[in-house]
């Protein structure tokens, strides 16, 4: 088991620490990270979540909808959680307890749980992952971008629920959530992919793990650390609470054991970097939200392992 763990995080934070201090020793610019970023959404991770969801046997897929399901709720009742608690514990603006919510209720599936799932069970095992990111995309992303439009000051009813439906779609169209939507098309036909086309974005399939933590890295090598009762609480509902919800979700609904080893894992991955990118966007809290990626994914060294540790008594 310890080298099962070592296997699956080490060259996680390997990939992490080398963004970091590249970017913090200034050999690699972190302020400017936009040509790797989409390099990484645009054409690596598509072409690794379209390969694996493709080459998923169409009994599985009944399989990824429990998967589906479970982590959509999750996130859902996550975020409500943390939402009420920034607007009536902390008093933030609709606006900026949307960007620290988002941080807390999606975890980091593009470069924690790809790597992940690659590390413990095989390059072809990242199809939940794909299911994962899909359902970040539907689900969390466009309710922080709602809030965060409605919180805006110069925004109208019309036009919050014209840049929400502009927002959904522009969300529904992103290469990275239409790679795994086309590769689920794909496999209800039932047939192979070409090998041609399989090889072909394998070689960019094989970059996305590791491109992905090194931009990640970059991102965090930038950012300052708050660690106040905001930041503390947040950190206990994603590591701890986050994980524990989803167990008790999936077992009260019995679902199959490895739909719920599956969905526990990829909820105690650390928080994503949206929180981020959408304060930053929208002129929103971005501290603590910053403060979360980066001591989230520095104490998932310690709640991952103990999550893997955890994972075979799941029955």
């Amino acid at each position: 088991m310890p080298g099962m763990i070592a296997n699956a995080l080490v060259p996680i934070f390997f990939g992490l620490s080398l963004g970091y201090f590249s970017g913090r020793c200034g050999i690699v610019d972190n302020k400017n990270v936009v040509g790797l970023n989409t390099f990484l959404l645009s054409y690596a991770l598509p072409a690794a979540l379209f390969l694996s969801t493709a080459q998923t046997p169409r009994q599985m897929l009944a399989y990824h909808g429990k998967l589906f399901g479970i982590l959509a709720l999750s996130m859902i009742l996550m975020f409500a959680l943390a939402l009420v608690i920034e607007l009536k514990l902390f008093k933030f603006t609709l606006a900026d307890s949307a960007a620290v919510t988002l941080s807390v209720a999606l975890p980091n599936w593009v470069a924690v749980g790809l790597p992940l799932f690659i590390g413990l069970y095989g390059p072809q095992s990242t199809a939940p992952v794909a299911v994962a990111i899909v359902c970040g995309n539907i689900v969390a992303a466009p309710m922080s971008l709602l809030l965060l439009e409605a919180g805006g000051v110069q925004s109208r009813s019309a036009g919050v629920l014209r840049r929400f439906g502009v927002g959904i779609w522009r969300t529904l169209t992103k290469p990275v959530v239409l790679g795994p939507i086309l590769g689920v098309g794909f496999s209800l036909t039932g047939y192979a992919l070409p090998s041609v086309l399989v090889r072909s974005l394998g070689f960019f399939s094989q970059t996305a793990a590791g491109v992905a933590l090194f931009v990640t890295g970059l991102v965090l090598s930038r950012e300052s650390v708050s660690l106040g009762i905001n930041v503390s609480g947040g950190l206990v509902l994603k590591l701890i609470i986050q994980p524990l919800l989803t167990l008790v979700l999936a077992t009260v609904l019995k679902y199959p054991a490895q739909v719920v080893r599956d969905a526990v894992l990829l909820m105690a991955c650390p928080s994503g970097f949206l929180g981020v990118l959408f304060g930053v966007a929208y002129n929103a809290r971005s501290l603590e939200a910053g403060s979360l990626l980066l001591l989230s994914s520095t104490l998932s060294a310690l709640t991952l392992s103990l999550v893997i540790l955890l994972l075979p008594f799941i029955r």
